[in-house]
């Protein structure tokens, strides 16, 4: 038997007697809340660098960039900067990992959701429902992610928020 799985997609629309695809819709909303923490810090930390003391207008309204672009903005602001090595280096580290999550985050948030069932017809209540990473899809397989991995990334991001705000104080108190 293969471990692949059959199954249907939804039309993105949860029904409240599907528990499950609630749980994953409430996961991929928290998501959504926490990398908006890092979104935010796109603009924070460009005004800093910059040194304008203005919000960068270069980049909201029409101009407003994707999150990677102004990200890459932030990493080559702080590597123009005078800054100390270690909060530098601290920053640069944050914002890598940030660039890598919003991958993750782009594979979660435009997957279908999959109701799945392992080698049965599509019958009954799914064994899996989970975001289906079809663009990773490799030989017929089709990665299923589900709530509680979702819930646990959207943790790893809402701590990564937290250390770039601690980071962006930090570089706040050297610019002083």
């Amino acid at each position: 038997m293969s471990n692949r799985p059959t199954g249907r997609g939804t039309a993105g629309v949860a029904d409240d007697n599907d528990k499950e695809t609630v749980k994953l819709a409430n996961a991929a909303g928290g998501l959504v809340v926490n990398f908006g923490g890092l979104e935010l810090q796109t603009y924070f930390y460009l005004e800093l660098l910059r040194g304008g003391g203005q919000w960068p207008s270069d980049l909201v309204g029409k101009n407003r960039k994707p999150f990677a672009i102004r990200a890459d903005m932030v990493i080559s602001e702080l590597k123009a900067s005078r800054l100390q090595s270690a909060i530098l280096d601290e920053a640069l580290a944050a914002w890598d990992l940030a660039k890598e999550y919003a991958k993750s985050r782009n594979i979660i948030l435009h997957s279908p959701v999959l109701h799945s069932w392992i080698d049965k017809p599509a019958e009954g209540p799914p064994i899996l429902v989970g975001f289906a990473d079809v663009g990773h899809a490799d030989k017929g397989q089709c990665p299923n992610i589900s709530a509680d991995s979702v819930d646990k990334f959207s943790d790893q991001v809402r701590r990564l928020v937290l250390e770039i705000v601690r980071v962006y104080d930090r570089l706040k108190k050297a610019q002083s």
